[in-house]
């Protein structure tokens, strides 16, 4: 299933997502001039299929041309409503957390950054978070990121929470439409 929502390209039609399973991920390079900081390389390498087994969350491959140009991997998690900024608050749902899609990792091969593919496997996300919200309740769209990837986010109209603002990693959250 596709879940992309609002993109038209001929690039986004020749998109795949595919669960991760056993396929060949030597050509794959994520990390940034070798470094893999974020430890998403390491992720994908040693640790995704884990993961996946222990239900932990669901990595999916994004193919171009059946080559993997990124991948993502989801979960279900929920936000508490004190780290949400007022605006986004529920008005009249008296709960302390409302349901959420968290996106665990993301990582984009080294030769396809700068394409929008990060953007795409964000909206592709909104969409899965959608169809969640009529099947089993979500709301949100979550995720922890460090700063160096805040700016990304934000421009892809995630709200950044003041309420970790002095950890390592920030939180970050969207509402589903």
């Amino acid at each position: 299933m596709l879940y992309l929502s609002a993109s038209t390209s001929a690039e986004v039609e020749q998109l795949k997502f595919e669960k991760l399973d056993r396929q060949d991920l030597s050509s794959f390079d994520c990390r940034d001039d070798g470094k893999d900081e974020q430890g998403l390389q390491e992720f994908i390498e040693k640790e995704a299929l884990n993961y996946q087994q222990e239900n932990l969350g669901v990595t999916y491959l994004i193919l171009l041309n059946e080559k993997v140009v990124a991948f993502l991997t989801v979960a279900m998690t929920s936000i508490f409503v004190e780290r949400m900024k007022e605006e986004e608050k529920l008005a009249g749902v008296p709960f302390e957390n409302y349901p959420a899609l968290l996106l665990g990792r993301l990582g984009v091969d080294n030769r396809f950054r700068h394409k929008q593919l990060g953007t795409k496997a964000c909206s592709w996300c909104l969409g899965l978070a959608r169809d969640l919200s009529k099947r089993i309740g979500c709301k949100y769209v979550v995720l922890h990121a460090r700063d160096a990837v805040i700016p990304f986010y934000i421009c892809n109209f995630f709200i950044l929470s003041e309420a970790e603002k002095e950890k390592p990693t920030k939180l970050l959250y969207r509402k589903v439409a």
